[in-house]
């Protein structure tokens, strides 16, 4: 077997590692919890979680503690809609 080595940028390594050691992943203060997601499914630009994943954040000051069932690609970037929740997040590249 032959090991490729891929370079990525050090902090999506940290995050993947982060998701594959305890099923989590924190940035800036935003917690996503994947470890009680079983299914993961993949169509027509949706991932969806079953069950869904757990989520915590504090946005613009308010704490939020919920779940989350999908994440859309879209041109703009990656929408979140968050369960139960009037703030949705959007991931753009910098």
């Amino acid at each position: 077997m032959i090991d490729v080595p891929i370079r990525i940028p050090k902090l999506v390594h940290d995050m993947l590692q982060s998701l594959l050691r305890t099923g989590k992943i924190e940035y800036e203060g935003k917690i996503i919890d994947l470890s009680p997601v079983q299914t993961i499914t993949i169509k027509d630009k949706v991932l969806t979680f079953s069950p869904p994943a757990k989520v915590q954040a504090t946005i613009m000051g308010v704490n939020i503690k919920t779940t989350l069932s999908s994440i859309t690609a879209k041109d703009s970037g990656v929408h979140i809609e968050i369960d139960n929740s009037p703030v949705d997040l959007e991931l753009k590249p910098q």
